[in-house]
């Protein structure tokens, strides 16, 4: 199946347009549109997408400090990533 690209593009329109105030409620709306995204991909069967997600948001914690945004964002996406693609093997 292929990623849902529209709903990714519509959540992150929406997180830019009005960004959160809290970082945690930032690294949670985040976590949801990465969710959203690839879901399609997974098997149904699986919690891997959400269990992801779910790790993604607590990955994301320390985002708005002063220059660590950048490094949190690559470690946090890319296990995300891993995680989501070990299921679709």
């Amino acid at each position: 199946m292929p990623l849902d690209k529209d709903t990714l593009q519509s959540d992150l329109e929406s997180l830019f347009k009005k960004p959160p105030v809290r970082e945690s409620d930032c690294a949670k709306k985040w976590a949801s549109a990465m969710q959203d995204y690839a879901t399609a991909i997974v098997p149904s069967a699986s919690a891997a997408v959400a269990t992801a997600a779910s790790a993604l948001e607590g990955a994301l914690a320390g985002i708005a400090a002063p220059g660590a945004a950048a490094a949190i964002m690559e470690l946090a996406f890319t296990a995300f990533a891993t995680a989501v693609g070990g299921v679709c093997r």
